[in-house]
């Protein structure tokens, strides 16, 4: 559908497999869920925003209103993304938040990641419910979470100049930014899946 107004979901939307197209100055509120979105104008999230597809960003602006969740629901491809933006012509401001689905696997295994966003620390993955374990005053505990040892190290950064996967230190979880595009591997400890 085409939307050149404001958009308001007071009810169900059901996003299908479709895509919305952003076409003018727009105020987005209520809980909306969007399968894909092509935005060619301003749009204002003054609500709560989840993305399941494509967020295409043609040309204007999104103000994110820090509530805009980018989803991840399976590991077969059921990731929401953001196409690439142009280099000039659109602006975006305000928090999101990128998921990455990890399926559970019986007692953890090691799995790899980097932040696909700017700012993201080590604490984001905690509080996720992705027990983080070593050197930080945070660590998950032993005992939860099929966590055997508190100060041993679960997650480990690439460092591509040595050929090496060096632990990943600090004085807690947040006080660790994830540099983007970086290769981290951690182990997941945990059976169950986690988004």
């Amino acid at each position: 559908i085409n939307v050149a107004g404001d958009f308001t979901n007071n009810g169900t939307f059901d996003r299908n497999d479709g895509t919305v197209n952003f076409n003018g100055a727009t105020d987005l509120s209520g809980s909306i869920a969007f399968e894909n979105m092509d935005i060619s104008g301003s749009l204002n999230n003054t609500g709560t925003v989840e993305l399941f597809g494509t967020f295409t960003p043609n040309s204007g602006s999104f103000n994110t209103g820090n509530d805009f969740t980018v989803m991840s629901t399976n590991i077969l491809g059921g990731d929401g993304r953001i196409a690439e933006v142009p280099a000039a012509g659109f602006t975006f401001s305000g928090n999101l938040t990128v998921q990455r689905y990890v399926d559970g696997v019986l007692d953890g295994d090691w799995r790899y990641f980097t932040s696909p966003v700017i700012g993201a620390t080590l604490n984001n993955w905690l509080t996720s419910g992705m027990p983080i374990t070593g050197s930080f005053s945070d660590a998950s505990p032993a005992g939860s979470n099929n966590v055997v040892s508190q100060t041993a190290p679960s997650v480990y950064v690439r460092n591509s100049a040595a050929g090496t996967w060096d632990p990943v230190t600090g004085a807690s979880t947040s006080a660790v930014t994830l540099g983007n595009g970086t290769g981290y591997s951690a182990y997941t400890y945990v059976d169950n899946d986690i988004t």
